[in-house]
């Protein structure tokens, strides 16, 4: 991504997330989640009385989660450190770094799974306002590159029971965009919650974002099935030991990281073939895939060139 500097990617199958530094994505940024090269989420933005909470860190755990870490509120510019008067300060009638959230993401193939911990470290019940901030374009990676659309319609939003629905009103493009969270409520393109938290107990609210492809919709327990095939190639394929640890990490490293490019798309002989990389190119291209599966042989017995052979055969013309 050295085209695209300050972005954090985690993927799974034709699954892509893209996030700023702070863990978050807005549409005038190549940034959201992508299913299949379509962009369904071009907002997500975590929210804290109305405002963004101080981002700490930020961890790709694996190819397909990322772990943020925040405060809020943030010690102002100037204010001492450690335990000094500094960290008393109040914001919004909260006390500076009193509250801390720990947001981490997995990416399954066709959803999110975002799982958030927020608690409160000072002797004072903490009252807040949580949210999250949504909006859904459904352009294509290179329309979300260079900003100019080849096609757009509208984009209708409705609440649902437990969450919001984002719906892509083109004739021939009927894609939706699904997310649904215990606890929450819709408010216009945010769900939202009013939570007051105890000292040193910890809240966690759980969101689940689907993207439906109206063309070839993937269900969950068919995404688990796919989950699980690439999980036994992580299970199966040849990892080295040596006393030259760095080789080894290299190695073994790099053996993973072939192995997170399964596309897990197309029929289940298919499943494995490689993806050209990301965050621009999750998707088939032949010359790659075919060079990273038979290199990659080595390691996994031909599981990924034969499913490329597969998959690349199903797609030469039959005439001219």
């Amino acid at each position: 991504a050295e085209n695209l500097p300050g972005i954090y990617c985690a993927w799974r199958g034709p699954s892509l997330l893209i996030l700023d530094r702070e863990g978050g994505a807005s549409p005038d940024m190549v940034a959201g989640f992508f299913f299949r090269e379509t962009r369904y989420l071009s907002r997500f933005e975590l929210l804290i009385n109305g405002e963004r909470p101080f981002a700490c860190s930020v961890a790709q755990v694996e190819a397909n989660r990322l772990e943020y870490t925040y405060i809020y509120p943030a010690v102002d510019v100037g204010a001492g450190g450690g335990s000094g008067s500094g960290g008393q300060e109040r914001h919004g009638g909260i006390l500076q770094r009193g509250v801390d959230i720990r947001q981490v993401l997995i990416v399954h193939p066709s959803s999110i799974e975002v799982i958030l911990e927020i608690g409160n470290r000072w002797d004072e019940l903490a009252d807040v306002n949580l949210a999250w901030q949504f909006d859904a374009d459904f352009c294509d990676v290179p329309e979300a590159q260079s900003g100019r659309r080849i096609q757009q319609a509208q984009v209708e939003s409705e609440p649902l029971e437990r969450g919001l629905r984002f719906r892509y009103l083109h004739e021939r493009l009927p894609f939706t965009t699904e997310i649904v969270g215990d606890g929450l409520k819709a408010s216009g393109d945010c769900l939202t919650a009013r939570l007051t938290l105890a000292r040193q107990q910890p809240t966690t609210i759980r969101l689940h974002i689907t993207a439906i492809d109206y063309a070839d919709p993937m269900s969950e327990s068919e995404g688990a099935i796919r989950d699980g095939r690439v999980e036994r190639w992580f299970k199966d394929a040849s990892m080295i030991t040596s006393t030259a640890d760095g080789i080894t990490e290299i190695v073994n490293r790099g053996v993973r990281d072939l192995g997170s490019f399964a596309l897990l798309d197309g029929m289940a002989d298919e499943w494995l073939t490689p993806a050209a990389g990301v965050p621009l190119y999750l998707s088939l291209w032949g010359r790659d895939a075919l060079t990273a599966a038979w290199q990659g042989a080595l390691f996994d017995q031909g599981q990924m060139a034969e499913c490329s052979v597969n998959r690349i055969g199903r797609l030469q013309g039959k005439g001219v």
